[in-house]
């Protein structure tokens, strides 16, 4: 994991300003509270049943059988003896019988050669809702690289009347910041079903490690049509208390080091923010935000 960018940044609504400086906190929401909805609907992943996962998987099966018998054989606990036999037998096809027995091959015919199958599935059906019931009380902690993003003054600074706050890692303090991760864009979803020869994700014994890693691909995951946010998050597994909306955990006042003032803000919360900030630290540095006269960019001027 690299090391996140010596200073990220929070856009906030003035409502959210004020929270985040009287209570000296930041806040890590549950996933549900995301406005992507596509970091909710987590169950979304796990939509089919072992039995339909089964089915749609039977090419994988079969060609694990062909390739690699043995750890087939003890994967689902079945005679060695059996899957070599199987695996004798299907080279053995031409690419056009293989491709006819893969059409003739039901769900129930793989099961009757291979019982451990459904043992399999089963582990595979409790890991999926084990790992669901964990990434809904996730806490989640979102940043940016930038400051000067004209969608995101507009989307989550209320119209440019808010602020933007910036916060240097804090090294010596050990940080919760120091964990940010950068958000990983992509035109495809994450999803928990791999074929069953990854078996990164199938395997049934697989580790706490291995869980943690299927949870943080999914907070981490985010569609290209966010790419323009260049956010950064950290992942706090199981941070959020079950009867709890949310996490708050305290900054350290010199990590609040700069904070950047809509340009639509009125007089009297400007007066109000700033004075709340340097009350955290009185070496904060303080910018107007102004637009260009001559491209679509805000300017920024100090106070």
């Amino acid at each position: 994991m690299s090391a996140p960018p010596t200073i990220v940044y929070k856009y906030v609504d003035q409502e959210g300003a004020r929270k985040v400086l009287e209570n000296r906190t930041l806040r890590f929401g549950r996933p549900a509270d995301m406005n992507d909805p596509f970091d909710l609907y987590i169950d979304d992943l796990f939509n089919m049943d072992p039995k339909q996962l089964q089915a749609r998987s039977i090419e994988a099966v079969i060609a694990g059988i062909a390739s690699d018998p043995d750890h087939l054989a003890s994967l689902v606990n079945a005679a060695p003896a059996t899957a070599r036999k199987s695996a004798g037998f299907l080279k053995e096809q031409s690419s056009e019988q293989r491709a006819a027995l893969l059409c003739a091959i039901s769900p129930d015919m793989l099961a009757k050669e291979y019982p451990g199958l459904a043992g399999f599935w089963e582990s595979i059906a409790r890991q999926q809702k084990a790992i669901a019931a964990q990434y809904q009380n996730t806490g989640i902690f979102c940043a940016t690289r930038n400051h000067n993003n004209l969608l995101m003054w507009a989307h989550y600074a209320q119209q440019h009347r808010g602020v933007v706050l910036g916060f240097r890692t804090d090294i010596e303090e050990d940080s919760c910041l120091m964990m940010l991760e950068p958000v990983r864009y992509t035109d495809t979803r994450p999803n928990f079903y791999q074929p069953i020869y990854d078996l990164s994700a199938l395997d049934p014994s697989f580790s706490l490690n291995d869980v943690a890693d299927i949870r943080r691909t999914l907070a981490l995951s985010k569609s290209t049509h966010w790419m323009y946010e260049e956010e950064l998050r950290v992942v706090l597994p199981n941070g959020v208390a079950a009867d709890q909306p949310a996490r708050f955990s305290k900054f350290f006042p010199k990590e609040l080091c700069e904070m950047y003032l809509g340009c639509r803000m009125d007089s009297c919360f400007r007066a109000e923010i700033m004075e709340a900030a340097k009350s955290i630290n009185s070496d904060i540095a303080i910018f107007d935000a102004r637009p260009d006269k001559a491209t679509y960019a805000m300017t920024f001027a100090p106070v």
